[in-house]
């Protein structure tokens, strides 16, 4: 699963056609749905670029990971109309939510966002999870349990091989929580606390640490861990970082 559909499209354009059938994911139309980052306004749903992913096999989903949802939302709504025309995605973590696509539109694969995941590993809460939703995208440090706790299981399990959130971040439900707000209010926090300002400079330091090969190690390691199924995160990332990050395993998705 890679990052941007629309907002990194002229990157994609130059590799769809060569690249096995993958899913590119987005939070568009400034819909207070989207979690995970702030909206950007202009950021929009555009036929034509998704019928030329369509074109070569690829399929979009959508980021509809608050955890606020409003299920009477006209721009949510009419996005699911959108994604429902093919076997799409949405990637969520409401029950809500969840609920009204499987009884509406049970064409859509549902994977369950990262955003929702516990701090500390829970087979329990893993196993619920996969009992509702199509996949999960799990934290990075929870996969050395998944491995052991789902063996039969690994394909539906979605490695995120470039996250850079710290295994004990104290910052998380908090600095998501954050967004949630922005996008569902449509008012952006223009500071943040102390405690968000350290979270982010942590991530940023972290991104520096994260190097092309790291990744590349990440992926081959949760190859030869049985994974089959990969994510790149990187929606707001320089255009230059994700080509680097999207070259460094390219010849394998």
């Amino acid at each position: 699963m890679l990052p941007g559909t629309f907002w990194h499209f002229d990157l994609y354009k130059e590799i769809i056609h060569s690249i096995k059938p993958a899913i590119f994911y987005d939070g568009v139309n400034n819909c207070p749905w989207n979690g995970g980052r702030s909206n950007i306004v202009s950021n929009t749903w555009n036929d034509a670029v998704v019928e030329e992913y369509y074109q070569y096999g690829h399929r979009v989903a959508m980021t509809f990971s608050n955890g606020n949802i409003d299920l009477s939302n006209e721009i949510g709504n009419k996005l699911l109309e959108k994604l429902s025309e093919q076997d799409n995605y949405v990637i969520l973590r409401n029950e809500e939510l969840r609920t009204h696509i499987r009884k509406k539109y049970p064409n859509l694969h549902l994977v369950f966002s990262i955003v929702g995941t516990k701090e500390q590993y829970n087979k329990d809460f893993y196993r619920d999870i996969l009992n509702k939703y199509d996949y999960i995208v799990p934290r990075y440090h929870h996969i050395k349990y998944i491995v052991n706790d789902f063996s039969s299981e690994l394909n539906k399990f979605e490695i995120m091989v470039n996250h850079t959130c710290p295994s004990n971040c104290p910052y998380w439900s908090k600095h998501y929580a954050f967004i949630d707000n922005e996008n569902k209010s449509g008012v952006s926090y223009q500071e943040y606390d102390n405690e968000s300002i350290n979270c982010l400079i942590h991530e940023k330091i972290t991104d520096d640490k994260l190097s092309e090969r790291n990744v590349k190690q990440r992926f081959f390691q949760s190859l030869r861990n049985g994974f089959s199924r990969f994510k790149l995160a990187g929606r707001e990332f320089p255009k230059e970082r994700l080509h680097k990050e999207i070259m460094t395993i390219k010849d394998f998705i």
